[in-house]
């Protein structure tokens, strides 16, 4: 599969000291073989409104992104990695969430 951008994938990806396979979401389409990555994380405690977007699952497109709880896109823990260090494909942000979180982050 070709990662597309708002893709969400399991990759091993550093989340503030963690260093653990988590969700992340496509930033950016593919470019030379790599891809750059957001880490979504569901650490309420950690979320800081400046640098994250809230995933509800009470939004009518949640389900697209195969969550399974309450998450954040966490802007300020971006990598750029492999396309082989992506796991698993696990779901996608689509409809008016992908269009809010574009208009949030600026793409």
């Amino acid at each position: 599969m070709i990662p597309r951008q708002f893709d969400i994938f399991l990759a091993r990806i550093r989340f503030r000291k963690c260093n653990d396979i988590r969700p992340c979401i496509i930033l950016y389409p593919p470019k030379s073989g790599t891809v750059t990555v957001a880490a979504i994380s569901s650490q309420e405690r950690l979320f800081a409104y400046a640098q994250h977007f809230w995933l509800e699952p009470s939004h009518p497109n949640f389900p697209t992104t195969a969550l399974t709880r309450r998450s954040y896109i966490a802007v300020n823990q971006i990598d750029t990695i492999e396309i082989g260090e992506l796991i698993a494909f696990v779901g996608r942000l689509e409809g008016e969430l992908a269009r809010e979180f574009k208009d949030w982050y600026g793409l």
